[in-house]
């Protein structure tokens, strides 16, 4: 899951001109996890992919 979630997350991001701090606000999670899972080296638990799918106005699903 990481492989893919890293890639639709970061697109996405890019696509809605959002930095990773502006992304980690929106979300309510750190700047550190916004990395992190955009490096592929996150250990975050599903809520917080939940929230920065909520902020980036995608499914969850969309990162399977």
């Amino acid at each position: 899951m990481l492989e893919k979630a890293k890639t639709v997350i970061k697109n996405k991001r890019l696509e809605m001109k959002l930095s990773q701090k502006a992304l980690a606000k929106k979300a309510g999670v750190s700047f550190n996890t916004i990395y992190n899972v955009e490096k592929g080296v996150s250990n975050s638990n599903l809520l917080t992919y939940q929230k920065i799918c909520e902020a980036l106005n995608i499914k969850f699903s969309d990162l399977l």
